[in-house]
């Protein structure tokens, strides 16, 4: 692994963009959906949210508390390594008979780089994300083998305020030969300088069995670089699955 991010690192610094850096914070968050950006160079940025999910399945019901941290940091335009680490709390009612379990979840480690920089009319601008779930985690969440998580996203600027993100994907779980695709479609406004909304709809497929959520929220920029958001999600497809999630993103240079 050390050999992986030192060649990612080297890489990075071979790059040879003019570096700029976006007049406000740029954040995967609200939502699902990554957008095309990086950082930009020599920015450090932070992504926390606390997500509160229900999940039912006939008469077995589960309750999680999930605690997700992104890190990013960005070498020139292109190009950034990012990485994230969750906090899981899960309590489960099975037919009446409850059990809990909680440590951390997942930690990542990855990297993106825009391919195509701006939108252009029907051209979208362009990013490749891969990231690594690895196995440095509490042992009711461990995977049997590191594996990949690979990300395409195209993001359209439809006007001076609407903006229309996709990714599509796919996601080996380190327990299965089998991959979950998936895919993302995610609708923004900016409504003031400092006011958005947003509404996406999302779905994965394992195996010929698959599911489809939709959520909507927003988001309020207390400075240039300080980001609150909100947001509700819900799915009933083989369980009824309903989500609030509260975020914070922080950048510094």
């Amino acid at each position: 692994m050390k050999k992986i991010v030192m060649i990612i690192i080297s890489f990075a610094l071979s790059l040879t963009a003019t570096a700029q850096i976006a007049d406000k914070i740029s954040s995967g968050r609200p939502g699902q959906s990554f957008g095309s950006d990086t950082v930009g160079d020599g920015v450090f940025q932070i992504q926390s949210g606390l997500d509160l999910i229900s999940s039912e399945v006939g008469s077995n019901k589960t309750q999680t508390q999930l605690f997700s941290n992104v890190f990013r940091y960005g070498f020139g335009d292109l190009f950034e390594i990012n990485g994230g680490i969750n906090y899981q709390s899960d309590e489960f009612d099975q037919s009446g008979t409850k059990t809990s379990q909680d440590g951390i979840s997942s930690t990542q480690i990855g990297f993106r780089n825009r391919v195509i920089k701006e939108s252009d009319g029907l051209i979208p601008s362009m990013a490749i994300q891969t990231r690594f779930n690895l196995k440095t985690v509490d042992k009711e969440y461990r995977s049997q083998e590191v594996s990949p998580i690979i990300t395409f996203i195209f993001a359209h600027s439809l006007s001076e305020s609407f903006s229309l993100t996709h990714n599509i994907g796919v996601n080996y779980s380190g327990n299965s030969i089998s991959p979950t695709y998936f895919a993302t479609s995610n609708l923004a406004q900016a409504l003031t300088e400092n006011y958005g909304w947003f509404v996406e709809i999302y779905g994965n497929m394992t195996n010929d069995i698959g599911g489809i959520f939709i959520n909507a929220g927003g988001d309020y920029y207390i400075s240039k670089d300080l980001k609150l958001d909100l947001s509700l999600g819900w799915g009933n497809n083989q369980s009824t699955d309903t989500f609030v999630s509260l975020g914070l993103s922080w950048r510094t240079f």
